[in-house]
C-alpha cells in the first residue's frame, strides 16, 4: 500500500490559504498570432499603433484600479479581462496563459471572435428572411439561398430575433406559431424552427415540381 501525507491547513490562520493581496496583483496582456506578426511587418504601422493604443490605455491607472476594487467588492471574481478591437487581451491577475504542445496546435485565441465580445459591441437585431419559393427559383439558386441564410444565422445570437417568409403567388411564416413576430436566435430555434422548417418546404417544392415534370412528359 501506498503511504500519502496529507498535511492539513488552519483556514482561518493560514496565509498560503487564502487569496493574496490584491493590491500585490498586476495585469498581464495576450496578443493575438495575428497582432504579433503584424507588429514585426513595418507594412502594417497602423496595426501595430493600434495594438500599442490598446495596451496604454488598457494599462492605465484608472484601469487597475477598477480591477482591484472590483475584486475587493465581490470575493467570488477570480479573473477579469478586457479584449479590445486590435486582438489584445488585458488579464487581472497577471497568469501564465495555458496553450496545448505546439504538435497538436498554435495558440488561436482572439477575443474580437468570442461570444461576450460579439455581444458587447453589437446592438441586438431584428433580422426577418423573405425566401422567394416561386417557381423560377430552383438549383443552385436554392443552393444560394440556403447558404446565405445560414451564414447570416451565423452571426446571429440569443440577444437577437428572427423570423423568416416564404412568398410566391401568396405568403406564409416559416416559424409556426410566431406569424406576427420574432423568436431569440437561440441554437435552437436557428436549427429546429427555422432551417428545418425550411428544408422541409423546399423538399415539398421540390417533390411538387417532380409531379409537374412527370405530367408534362406522360
Amino acid at each position: 500500500m501506498n503511504r500519502v501525507d496529507v498535511k492539513l491547513y488552519n483556514q482561518t490562520k493560514d496565509a498560503s490559504v487564502h487569496r493574496p493581496n490584491v493590491e500585490h496583483l498586476e495585469s498581464g496582456i495576450h496578443v493575438t498570432v495575428e497582432a504579433y506578426r503584424c507588429g514585426m511587418n513595418i507594412e502594417y504601422v497602423d496595426y501595430n499603433s493600434a495594438v500599442r493604443r490598446d495596451f496604454e490605455w488598457t494599462n492605465s491607472p484608472e484601469i487597475q484600479r477598477t480591477f482591484r476594487e472590483n475584486m475587493k467588492r465581490d470575493s467570488s471574481i477570480r479573473s477579469q479581462f478586457i479584449g479590445t478591437s486590435s486582438g489584445l487581451t488585458r488579464l487581472f491577475p497577471l497568469q501564465k496563459w495555458a496553450i496545448e504542445p505546439e504538435p497538436i496546435t498554435i495558440d488561436l485565441f482572439d477575443p474580437r471572435f468570442r461570444p461576450w465580445y460579439i455581444s458587447a459591441i453589437s446592438a441586438p437585431k431584428d433580422v426577418l428572411f423573405l425566401i422567394d419559393m416561386s417557381g423560377s427559383v430552383k438549383g443552385q439558386t436554392v443552393h444560394l439561398i440556403r447558404m446565405t441564410v445560414l451564414h447570416i444565422l451565423a452571426t446571429l445570437g440569443p440577444d437577437d430575433y428572427i423570423n423568416a417568409i416564404w412568398f410566391n403567388s401568396r405568403r406564409e411564416s416559416l416559424l409556426r406559431g410566431c406569424a406576427e413576430g420574432f423568436i431569440p436566435a437561440t441554437t435552437r430555434n436557428k436549427k429546429v424552427n427555422l432551417l428545418l422548417n425550411y428544408s422541409t418546404k423546399i423538399s415539398r417544392k421540390w417533390l411538387s415540381l417532380q409531379k409537374v415534370h412527370k405530367l408534362i412528359v406522360y
